[in-house]
């Protein structure tokens, strides 16, 4: 690339570091100044003339974004405690441990990420005990505990003058209502978790009513719906805190993006709700009633009886369907036509029943693919066969291998019947019974 300028003269001031010069510069009417002019740029430039004007060839626009500071490590953030005055040598271990341990702060390699939870006692601290976490009243408080160790400063007065302003700051605190300190962390958390966001951008992505807030919780708090705790316009939609920036990639704001359920819309044939949640192994899509969700049917039954844990648990699992979304489909924008398909696909379908007892042969889909059922026997399905294709004599022809795979191995081919906790308690009572009355004898 040619230099758009010519160097005119050069004053031939040594700066140390400076190589030396060529002895082909020697000579030349201004020395290194000539030589470093290349003669094709010299003939171009030296043509034009004052006020001439000039025609643009080519345009090429480039890009450049400011990137934030990197963030701390432990060794430049004891190197800011030094130079702010902070601490001591033998305080920085554990004072670093203490961040990690508690949760505030997590390692991303070498550097020190904040959590959520970090972020939030942050706003808490700089909105009602502000001057206690500034610098310079802590670099001044390490000043006088030194002085206090010199003994050139009683301790009981260093005492007094922190803990009555503290006591005060306390007492005036006292009646603060919770609502009201979760809206001041809402005013304070606003620019971390929800940078230059309008109203449209912080409507509820399910109930669209609501309003996304921060929510407190023992693990931080959490992002969910204003209409949460609504008596009529209940809406139960939460995702993690994110602290969205410059430098996250895609993948970490797109995996923030649906870390919350949302209601894509409703199954065509059984009218239950269609979801798309985020598990711990990645997005997944689930067929189910949504409680409080508008317009929404339930049409799981009537519901279990109170106090009956056991029978909610069985009437809640045997309704839900799910289904994982294949790593080759975007799951921030699956439609409800590929969802439907994709929990089609894991819901069982009957061929029939079984000719010797009657039980239904299933087709299911599992972890490992495909697979036919009949009673505690499961057989997976070839290659070159699929749920639509398989008929029931194909079917019972796999089955009948299998059995007797399990037969020769000794295992069962049906179900074992649980027996009752009742009964189990009347056996064991009548065994206790009858070993006292032989002993007796």
């Amino acid at each position: 690339k040619e230099p758009g300028y010519l160097k005119a003269y050069d004053n031939f001031r040594k700066v140390e570091g400076e190589p030396e010069e060529q002895s082909g510069s020697e000579g030349l009417e201004n020395g290194p100044a000539e030589a470093h002019n290349s003669p094709s740029a010299a003939a171009m430039l030296s043509t034009l003339k004052k006020g001439q004007a000039v025609h643009t060839q080519d345009v090429q626009p480039a890009q450049h974004f400011t990137r934030p500071p990197p963030r701390y490590t432990e060794a430049s953030l004891i190197k800011a405690l030094e130079e702010l005055g902070i601490g001591r040598p033998s305080t920085y271990a554990s004072t670093l441990k203490l961040l990690q341990t508690r949760g505030y702060v997590s390692k991303e390699g070498r550097a020190l990420a904040p959590s959520s939870k970090g972020l939030v006692l942050v706003a808490f601290l700089q909105r009602y005990f502000q001057q206690y976490i500034d610098y310079d009243f802590t670099s001044k408080m390490e000043q006088q505990l030194d002085e206090v160790s010199e003994g050139s400063v009683p301790w009981k007065s260093v005492l007094k003058d922190f803990w009555g302003p503290f006591q005060k700051k306390c007492e005036s605190l006292k009646d603060l209502k919770v609502s009201e300190v979760v809206d001041a962390l809402n005013e304070e958390l606003q620019p971390v978790f929800f940078p230059g966001s309008d109203e449209e951008a912080r409507r509820c992505p399910k109930c669209f009513t609501g309003t996304l807030h921060y929510k407190p919780s023992k693990f931080g708090g959490f992002v969910g719906c204003s209409n949460f705790d609504h008596p009529q316009a209940s809406c139960s939609y939460a995702r993690p805190l994110h602290m969205p920036n410059s430098t996250d990639s895609s993948e970490v704001l797109e995996e923030a993006l649906i870390s919350g359920p949302l209601h894509l819309g409703h199954h065509p044939t059984t009218h239950q709700a269609v979801l798309r949640k985020k598990g711990p192994y990645g997005p997944y899509l689930e067929l189910g009633p949504v409680g409080g969700a508008e317009g929404t049917e339930n049409v799981a039954g009537p519901e279990p009886q109170r106090g009956k844990k056991g029978a909610a648990k069985k009437a809640k699992k045997a309704d839900v369907v799910r289904a994982a979304i294949p790593k080759d489909v975007d799951a921030s924008s699956i439609t409800l036509e590929q969802a439907v398909a994709l929990l089609d696909a894991t819901i069982p379908q009957s061929l029939g029943s079984h000719p010797d007892d009657g039980a239904p042969i299933l087709v299911k889909s599992g972890r490992y693919g495909p697979y036919v059922q009949h009673q505690a026997v499961l057989a997976p399905l070839p290659k070159d066969k699929t749920p639509e294709s398989i008929t029931l004599e194909e079917a019972l022809e796999l089955l009948s291998k299998k059995a007797a795979r399990m037969a020769a191995k000794g295992i069962p081919t049906v179900p074992k019947k649980k027996a009752s906790k009742k009964a189990s308690k009347e056996g064991a009572g009548t065994g206790k019974a009858s070993s006292t009355k032989g002993e007796k004898g």
